[in-house]
Parts: C-alpha cells; structure tokens; sequence
C-alpha cells in the first residue's frame, strides 16, 4: 500500500469506496497497521461527512481486536450497535 495517494481527482464517494477495498485484502495479508489506518480513515470521514456506518465500525472492530487492543474493539462495537439500535 506504500505509495498509494488517494487525490482530489477521485469523487469523494470513490474515494471512500477504495478506502473500503483496499482494507480487506492488507488484512488478509497482515498488514494491520496499514488496514487500521483505512479503516480509521474512513470511519472518520463518514462521522464527518453525517453518515456514520456500522458496517465501517465492525471491522474497525475486528481490526483492533487482532491487534490486541480489546478496549478499542469494544468501542467501536458499542457504536456500531448504538447505530444500529437508532435505525
């Protein structure tokens, strides 16, 4: 993932789209730290742009639980389902 700049030629929306590909496959290669940065990233451009998604905050979830940070896990898990119990 070194090397990849994300500009301001790409929608917003593709943007936010890639940030979301990329995070599956360096997970599944174990490049952790990288995933966790995308996914960090995304998170907070969706609570930034209004949109908050469960879904991001799962796997931002699942990202800090294999990385051994338990507290972090929980609390992304408890705002994925406090999302969810607003819906």
């Amino acid at each position: 993932m070194a090397g990849l700049l994300l500009t301001g030629t790409l929608s917003h929306a593709v943007d936010l789209n890639a940030l979301w590909d990329f995070r599956q496959p360096l997970r599944s290669l174990g490049r952790l730290d990288e995933a966790l940065q995308l996914q960090q990233r995304l998170a907070a451009d969706n609570t930034a742009a209004g949109t908050p998604d469960p879904y991001v905050l799962d796997e931002l979830a699942e990202l800090h639980r294999a990385q051994g940070r338990e507290p972090e896990a929980r609390a992304a898990a408890a705002q994925a389902a406090a999302l969810r119990a607003m819906r």
